[in-house]
């Protein structure tokens, strides 16, 4: 799996780029399956850069699948708890992919 990460009104930390990959990484062996064409690009940032309170950070999650994108996003006030509930809704996902998969053959 290729990760192609972004951010978005806010700058990319090597603290931001390592806790983005950690937590996607949990995806690979998911799509371990599909081979080395797998590609997920994330986007992270703030969904404005004047407000103080409220979810404004928000992680956007695609995971290109052979014959299948998958897409979920989240906003929450933690940038890290955005990014892992976007990852959880592409496991979803995923995982019900693979089932219907494996139900047709």
């Amino acid at each position: 799996m290729h990760f192609d990460i972004k951010t978005k009104n806010m700058d990319l930390t090597e603290a931001i780029r390592a806790a983005v990959e950690e937590k996607i990484t949990k995806l690979v062996p998911l799509v371990e399956r599909f081979g080395e064409s797998v590609l997920a690009e994330i986007e992270v940032g703030k969904t404005t850069g004047h407000h103080s309170k409220g979810p404004f950070f928000r992680a956007e999650v695609r995971v290109r699948l052979p014959g299948k994108l998958v897409y979920a996003d989240a906003q929450d006030e933690d940038l890290y708890l955005a990014v892992r509930e976007a990852r959880d809704k592409a496991k979803r996902q995923i995982l019900d992919y693979k089932e219907t998969l494996n139900n047709r053959s």
